[in-house]
């Protein structure tokens, strides 16, 4: 297991890349991130390797997408089979993937990453990111931690709505955490504080059953959890304005990741009237927002390209 992130050697890493102390910088916390992990992986090597990375991205980055714990898992993963830590095995004539145990460290790595760029993240990101395959959804105890994996759900597609609206993940959370401290026995005791763990319940619940119960009940449920997220201060006009689009189409969505700009999804339901999504994708790119208008739910998780 990888040591604990230690606040000493961040600071130092910063002070060499002459990088703030209180960054929020994605892009210049991801090289921090960088040079923790090949750090730790490559500590007790006599002559680490020289090395030049490139990386690359589909999907607008500090927007709410788990740019960051995809970019965590992808370097973790290249850094420790490049060590020997870890050990690909091929499954296809161009993919590699890893073992569980090796998916494990891979993971554990990937969160400190996380770490380097939010602060206190939650790890779901980066385990979803490390694991999750075209049939698994992943849902988080809000208050536990725990993570939990539900198999054999079905794809479930989606409109992706980039804001274009810039937002720190890492300020937000720490904005969220100093309120919630605050007010801790109010935010206890408030009803959308014990609401918002009943969200993922309900979906737990559904996924023992049909794809039918499925596909109807998860519009009402984000949104539920886009109110609520409003409600806890991390919403924006631009996200409330994408809702607003997407149920005068008879659509339904809410914000992704921290919130406060960035991103928001809208669900389109199996058999969804294909004029409604276009009318609904052209409105919204003539407000200025980006649309990616063919997506879905889930992924491979991490692989290797041969």
């Amino acid at each position: 297991d990888p040591a604990p992130v230690s606040d000493d050697v961040i600071a130092a890493l910063k002070e060499l890349l002459q990088i703030e102390p209180e960054c929020t910088d994605t892009k210049q916390l991801a090289v921090v991130a960088f040079l923790y992990i090949y750090s730790i992986i490559f500590i007790n090597k006599s002559d680490p390797p020289s090395i030049a990375v490139e990386m690359k991205s589909d999907i607008p980055v500090g927007a709410g997408l788990g740019s960051s714990a995809a970019f965590s898992v992808a370097l973790s993963s290249a850094l420790l089979q490049l060590s020997g830590v870890v050990s690909s095995e091929k499954v296809s004539d161009n993919v590699a993937t890893w073992p569980s145990a090796d998916l494990d460290t891979i993971n554990k790595y990937a969160f400190l990453g996380e770490k380097m760029i939010h602060g206190q993240p939650s790890g779901i990101d980066n385990s979803i990111s490390t694991y999750v395959n075209h049939t698994a959804t992943m849902i988080l105890n809000w208050k536990t931690k725990e993570l939990l994996n539900f198999l054999s759900i079905p794809t479930l597609k989606m409109m992706l709505v980039n804001t274009k609206v810039p937002r720190s993940t890492k300020t937000l959370v720490s904005n969220f955490r100093q309120l919630y401290n605050t007010v801790s026995i109010t935010c206890e005791q408030n009803s959308v504080y014990i609401a918002i763990p009943s969200v993922g319940n309900v979906l737990a619940f559904l996924m023992g059953f049909h794809i039918q119960a499925l596909n109807l009940c998860p519009q009402e449920l984000m949104d539920m959890n886009h109110q609520f997220l409003n409600l806890m201060g991390v919403g924006h006009p631009s996200l409330d304005q994408v809702m607003a689009e997407a149920r005068k189409s008879g659509f339904h969505g809410k914000l992704t990741g921290a919130g406060g700009g960035g991103c928001a999804i809208i669900l389109l339901p199996p058999g969804a009237d294909l004029a409604a999504v276009t009318k609904l994708e052209e409105q919204l790119i003539t407000l200025g927002f980006q649309v990616f208008s063919n997506t879905s739910f889930g992924g491979r998780g991490v692989i290797q390209h041969l």
